[in-house]
């Protein structure tokens, strides 16, 4: 300290904050505050904890008091009109491959692909020199074999006249050798006179013979000239539409086929093997025959009708018959097409177990194409309808496909039930095996096991056993559109470009319990 600072005072003495009778009470009063609030919060804790202990047990008495539900739908029959659906391929009623019969040059062609040709147009020209000339030394043959026949037939006359002279003869040296005016050396030449006439006579008759049949002859050679010649035009054998093309102009044609050219083929036309035969029995143009034969010249199909032809399986050949309805789908087509059937092969194919069948439609607006994929649905009565259920329904164990049938409860599951809620409403549960028919998607028939009217679970869960006690809630009818062989429903594989056989159903059978 320096001697100019002033002395430091002592301050004022300092007094604790708790010290006297008021700190004690704030601080009992903060004590007690804090031990009411854990107080609060331990007895809210307890409390909270307290009702979900009593909830859960709640839950859990309600739940093990409670009887499981379970959704059913009541077994029905099935359609009395069959409605078979099933893939076919349309073809042509009649299809021919055209080949040329005349060798020589492509002249004209006057028709391609797409076009319509009505019977007997023609369809191209060729040039065949050859032929032409064989026809002109045909006809001069023919004319030369008519002038032998003249010049035979005027022997001929020549002769009767001279057999005429030698009998008048003969008959006057006769009646001179009575008269003892002539030798008998004189009758007996002119008696071989006579005879010598009588056998040229015949000759002549025999040479206008032979001579008419060389006329017929060089006759039938310039008719089968002329043919040939004929065979220069190539001509439609039917009226249709010529769906391939496979020559051009100046192309050279050899007899039997024709030269490889570009070719023009509509999209799913077949080709074939042989002129004016159907496309059954053709084979592809692209295969020449033992003899040579080359690719056709054209394809003619006739379209106006058109035939599907369809694999029916074994088990449902019994029901086509002759003149049977059939409705015919395609993809590409907005609309159904009504057909009948024509024939069968009234025979099971054993490598397929299928009778091949034949639909026939009218195809005036050409809106269907050969070639094209199509599914065919038949109708048929049924005397005896098969029951269907739905396909949710089903059940695979080891004894075969199941479904739960409820039946009503025994006396004891009655008595364990009659106090619960709803337990007057109760079902027991059976595992019927079932024998199963056609499946179609959304529902199967069942041939046996169940019986009409019967409640069946759909969509059976775990809970869902042999004996098990259930509630049940019953689901409404389904509407025909996702049952089996609905009458208006458009199939599913029509809204698909899917080339796979059709199902009339979106979903398929439950796979649930093994």
């Amino acid at each position: 300290m320096t001697p100019d600072e002033p002395p430091l005072l002592p301050g004022p003495p300092t007094v604790p904050l708790l010290a006297g009778p008021r700190g004690k009470r704030r601080m009992w009063l903060v004590a007690g505050g804090l031990l009411l609030a854990v107080l609060i919060s331990f007895a809210a804790g307890w409390w909270v904890h307290h009702r979900r202990e009593y909830a859960a047990e709640e839950a859990n008495v309600k739940e093990r008091d409670s009887i499981p539900t379970v959704s059913v739908m009541a077994v029905r029959a099935s359609s009395p009109v069959n409605q078979l659906l099933l893939p076919g391929t349309i073809t042509p009623i009649a299809e021919a491959a055209l080949y040329a019969r005349a060798a020589g040059y492509v002249l004209r062609r006057h028709v391609d692909i797409g076009d319509r040709v009505t019977k007997g147009q023609v369809l191209a020209e060729i040039e065949s020199p050859e032929i032409d000339q064989q026809v002109d030394q045909a006809r001069a043959s023919v004319a030369q074999a008519r002038q032998q026949l003249g010049q035979a037939k005027a022997t001929v006359v020549d002769a009767r006249a001279k057999l005429d002279l030698a009998r008048v003869s003969l008959q006057r040296y006769r009646t001179l050798l009575e008269q003892d005016s002539v030798a008998r050396q004189d009758v007996d030449v002119r008696q071989q006179e006579f005879q010598s006439a009588e056998a040229a006579l015949q000759s002549t008759d025999a040479n206008v013979g032979a001579a008419d049949e060389n006329v017929r002859a060089a006759e039938a050679n310039l008719r089968r000239l002329v043919a040939m010649q004929d065979f220069e035009k190539v001509r439609a054998p039917f009226a249709g539409i010529v769906t391939a093309r496979n020559v051009e102009v100046g192309a050279l044609i050899s007899s039997g086929g024709a030269s490889l050219t570009t070719s023009n083929t509509l999209p799913g036309a077949s080709s074939g093997a042989v002129a004016a035969i159907p496309a059954a029995a053709t084979q592809s143009a692209a295969t020449a025959t033992a003899g040579g034969q080359g690719p056709e010249l054209f394809r003619i199909a006739e379209v106006d009708r058109l035939r599907v032809l369809v694999s029916v399986p074994q088990e449902n050949a019994a029901s086509i018959t002759r003149d049977a309805d059939a409705t015919i789908f395609v993809h590409q087509i907005a609309r159904r097409v009504q057909g009948k059937v024509v024939r069968t092969a009234s025979a099971i194919d054993p490598a397929t177990r299928t009778l091949l069948t034949e639909v026939q439609v009218v195809n005036r607006e050409i809106s269907l194409l050969p070639g094209m994929y199509a599914q065919v649905q038949f109708e048929t009565p049924r005397k005896e309808p098969p029951l269907l259920v739905p396909g949710e329904t089903l059940l695979f164990g080891a004894e075969g496909p199941m479904v739960a049938v409820l039946q009503d409860l025994k006396d004891e599951q009655r008595k364990s039930v009659e106090r619960r809620q709803d337990g007057d409403k109760a079902k027991r549960i059976h595992l019927q095996v079932v024998q199963v028919g056609r499946d179609y998607g959304t529902a199967v028939e069942v041939t046996g096991g169940v019986e009409r009217g019967n409640l069946v679970v759909v969509n059976p869960g775990d809970s869902v056993r042999e004996d098990a006690i259930v509630l049940p809630r019953l689901l409404q009818s389904p509407d025909e559109q996702a049952h089996a062989a609905p009458s208006e429903r458009k199939p599913s594989g029509i809204q698909s470009s899917s080339m796979e056989a059709p199902t009339q159903g979106a979903k398929g059978p439950n796979k649930g319990k093994q």
